[in-house]
């Protein structure tokens, strides 16, 4: 009896008014599923093309004059100006692009978002969620979706370890260390604030070979027990694992060399 139920519904549906579509254009929210598709870019090859296509009409669209705009409707062009989150989440979907197809290009620009996410949003000490008079601050709390702030230290850890930089890593620590009683009060509450914390009391370890040699072993890599691995091409016929600090195994079998990244950490 269902398609006779089926054709009811229709009937009934067709003297119905038809629900408004909210079609805004949000840079965040856009930012978010990218990051996914080149996630997903691992199962299927054909994802990373639809991210790469979909941040480059996002880009685009909302980046002009040097800065992110928050978001705008088909055919219109922005006005209002990006908002802490646009820059997070921007920012973590460029290095996600980058450990799919290594191009440096996205790396740089995520290190410049951040730079001008950081004059925007910082100020003595503490982030806030835009730049005006209202002065709000960027709460922790993982609700709808991940607390932009926490999402922003990820990005800097992050950037730290691809960039060897250790102002970078300075940035986050002192985040963290005046964050710190927040995430002891709230714990369950902001998971990806927790996060912050491991990936830098444990350590980010990073990856490096060629292009062609991180590109053919990716299901291999994935395999890494160790949560906190990024992968960075280098022009190297080895596979090479290190910290911000030490490089602790060379190996030309990638087999060997994620075994001794799992030895390593995880028994910390």
């Amino acid at each position: 009896g269902f398609a006779q139920f089926k054709k009811a519904l229709f009937h009934v549906r067709a003297k119905k008014k038809y629900p408004f579509i909210d079609k805004k254009i949000n840079t965040a929210w856009n930012a978010m599923m990218i990051e996914a598709l080149y996630k997903a870019a691992v199962l299927d090859k054909k994802y990373e093309k639809m991210a790469d296509e979909h941040l480059s009409a996002l880009q685009n669209l909302m980046f002009r004059r040097g800065e992110l705009y928050h978001q705008t409707v088909p055919g219109v062009e922005p006005t209002q100006k990006g908002l802490l989150e646009d820059y997070s989440f921007f920012i973590s979907a460029l290095i996600a692009g980058y450990e799919v197809d290594f191009d440096e290009k996205k790396l740089d620009f995520a290190e410049y978002l951040l730079s001008v996410a950081k004059s925007k949003f910082y100020k003595n000490g503490v982030w806030y969620l835009s730049d005006d008079t209202l002065h709000v601050k960027a709460g922790l709390q993982d609700k709808y979706y991940t607390s932009p702030l926490s999402k922003m230290l990820q990005n800097i850890i992050k950037l730290a370890a691809l960039k060897a930089s250790f102002r970078y890593e300075k940035l986050a620590r002192e985040n963290i260390q005046n964050l710190k009683n927040q995430l002891i009060a709230k714990q369950s509450h902001v998971p990806a604030l927790a996060k912050v914390y491991l990936m830098l009391k444990f350590g980010v370890v990073v990856l490096k070979s060629s292009k062609e040699n991180l590109r053919k072993n990716i299901k291999i890599i994935q395999k890494v027990k160790y949560p906190y691995l990024l992968t960075e091409a280098k022009e190297y016929n080895d596979f090479l694992a290190c910290t911000l600090r030490r490089c602790f195994v060379k190996d030309s079998n990638i087999t060997n060399v994620i075994q001794k990244i799992d030895q390593e950490f995880i028994r910390k």
